[in-house]
């Protein structure tokens, strides 16, 4: 199954896909900040590594079990715009394996 940021779900790897609606600036390119506390996003310290021309990312880096916040700021000139709001996910943790199977001749 396919999402807004065009890659398909790996099972057992959790990837988050953010979206979100275009700056009315033209020429802006984005950065999208994550922190595992409401508010907590460094600012200083992007997830994407290269400038995102398009309104989404795909967080490939995301683990089970942890809750996550983004916000998505617009940058032009080294200058960037106040965050977007914040969004939040919460990872789900993978069931446990079963155990201790048995096995019988029938």
């Amino acid at each position: 199954m396919s999402n807004a940021c065009g890659a398909a779900s790996i099972p057992g790897k959790p990837q988050v896909c953010i979206s979100w609606t275009a700056s009315t600036t033209p020429s802006v390119t984005y950065s999208v900040f994550r922190s595992t506390a409401a508010g907590g996003e460094n600012y200083a310290s992007p997830l994407n590594v290269s400038p995102i021309t398009g309104t989404s990312y795909l967080d490939s880096t995301a683990t089970a079990g942890t809750e996550y916040f983004y916000t998505i700021v617009a940058v032009l000139g080294g200058y960037m715009s106040a965050p977007s709001s914040e969004v939040s996910v919460q990872i789900p943790t993978p069931p446990a394996a079963p155990t201790a199977p048995v096995a019988a001749i029938v």
